[in-house]
């Protein structure tokens, strides 16, 4: 880069010889002869998938108009994601400055430092759309957001911001005092048999939520039967390497347990034991916006991403707060086994999401990212109103990955669904009828994983969708057989 000047809007100085596009990746190795100041001087906010330093690479400043960077996807049929993030992996005393403005779309980014590798320093004014997380890697230098505005809120970036993720491992993300990424360390610790004692007054809606203990197949409350609404700011049960059992926190009849307002739900675990938030109570509620009538974003994370074991189930109805809209994010294997009655909307942006009843996605759209995938897993014959907007092939290390998967008993889509980009909508045993129009600028691709599994296409209304349809059985195990598409 910056072969003949340190501007980017000359296709002379990249490789190949053309102007980045929306959509691109962008990388960066050895300076040209222009050095290693570089301006970004085409159409400010103009949308990339990813920025990497490569090995090699020499210590950059990045500077001019703003960019957006948003989740991209791999359109060739592989489940990888490939956008959606910042990552330095260049020598150990380099370090990357990207000092224009930088905003993340609503999706699942990573921002990185691989091992061996400097440092990363966002000056740039940092903005975020809502329902983008961000998921921090520092297996090498530092991620530093000095002069970006980032801010800690609650002690944490936010419900939205995680790091060091892994088996057995993860943490809510906070800036240190240097403005340096870390593993946030200031939480209330409870136990998981107890009655936690929060207040219903507002005491505790700063508070952090760490469980600790972990004896076998306990449950906890959130203060006993007593009514009314708990604050808390985000709620963490990190199970550790100690050997025990399933863990519920039991919301009782009249309770709301509210959270943050970029609140968040993580449970981290290595040997499959689930958290169960909630025990089954309809009058009970999960919200999230921080104070009264607020809109609120909720993330849920069952870490590691790659379980397919649904180890982070949501057992009571997650609700708008108040006149507040709620917005829920997913990322790991995810189960709502609730009615949910949230209008913000539903984001999956890596993983899983079981919804085991018709109304479990709320009553907004849901928008399945590539890496992201939907279970449709109520018990009986049912129909799921939502609006859909999906791309990619599902989540990768989770067996039969599908943007929208049929797994249970028969199911109606009554919504329109919007393909993104090229999508995949599974089916497993039984019939999956859309009659809402599908529509948007990428292909359908139908997976069949089980024997007699069916496809219904409504044509009472056009489908206008603009890319290929593709029918493919190949490549999900031994009980593979061809799917049915049919029109209605």
């Amino acid at each position: 880069m910056g072969n003949n000047t340190a501007n980017w809007n000359l296709a002379g100085n990249w490789s190949p010889a053309a102007i980045p596009a929306a959509g691109d990746d962008l990388a960066f190795g050895a300076a040209g002869s222009s050095g290693s100041g570089l301006n970004n001087d085409i159409s400010a906010g103009l949308i990339f998938d990813s920025i990497t330093f490569s090995s090699g690479a020499a210590a950059y400043t990045l500077a001019g108009n703003s960019v957006v960077l948003t989740n991209g996807f791999n359109s060739t049929g592989s489940t990888s994601v490939t956008g959606g993030g910042v990552a330095n992996n260049a020598g150990s005393s380099v370090n990357e400055i990207i000092s224009l403005p930088l905003a993340l779309s609503a999706g699942n980014h990573t921002i990185s430092t691989g091992s061996g590798a400097g440092s990363l320093s966002f000056s740039g004014t940092y903005s975020r759309s809502n329902n983008a997380t961000v998921q921090f890697a520092k297996s090498g230098g530092n991620i530093n957001y000095t002069s970006s505005g980032l801010a800690n809120v609650n002690s944490i970036i936010g419900g939205y911001a995680v790091i060091g993720l892994g088996v057995n491992a993860g943490n809510w993300a906070a800036l240190d005092s240097s403005q340096n990424v870390v593993a946030n360390a200031t939480y209330v610790t409870k136990a998981s048999n107890a009655n936690f004692g929060l207040s219903n007054s507002g005491g505790n809606a700063a508070s952090n939520i760490e469980i600790t203990s972990r004896p076998n197949s306990t449950a906890g409350t959130i203060n006993g039967t007593t009514t009314g609404t708990y604050d808390i700011n985000t709620l963490l049960w990190n199970q550790g390497g100690t050997p025990g059992g399933d863990i519920t926190l039991n919301i009782a009849s009249g309770q709301i347990l509210r959270l943050g307002a970029n609140g968040g739900i993580m449970t981290v675990h290595a040997d499959n034991r689930t958290f169960n938030v909630g025990n089954s109570v309809s009058s009970s509620a999960i919200t999230a916006g921080g104070a009264a009538n607020t809109a609120g974003e909720l993330s849920l994370y069952a870490v590691s991403f790659a379980n397919g074991s649904a180890r982070l189930q949501i057992k009571a109805p997650i609700t708008d707060n108040g006149s507040g809209a709620v917005s829920v994010n997913t990322l790991g294997d995810v189960q709502f086994t609730m009615a949910n009655t949230y209008s913000g909307g539903t984001y999956v942006n890596i993983g899983r999401v079981w919804a085991n009843n018709t109304a479990g996605l709320g009553s907004g759209a849901v928008t399945v990212y590539p890496g992201g995938e939907v279970a449709l897993n109520n018990s009986s014959s049912g129909t799921y109103g939502n609006n859909f907007f999906i791309a990619g092939y599902g989540s990768s290390g989770i067996a039969d990955p599908m943007a929208i998967r049929q797994a249970n008993a028969f199911a109606t889509l009554s919504g329109t669904i919007t393909l993104s980009g090229t999508a995949t909508i599974g089916i497993n045993g039984n019939s999956l009828t859309t009659s809402g129009n599908i529509t948007g600028p990428g292909g359908l691709y139908v997976i069949g994983s089980y024997a007699n599994g069916s496809l219904h296409l409504d044509e009472s209304s056009a489908n206008t969708y603009a890319g290929d349809t593709t029918i493919d059985a190949a490549g999900l195990g031994n009980d593979d057989w061809p799917p049915r598409v049919m029109p209605l």
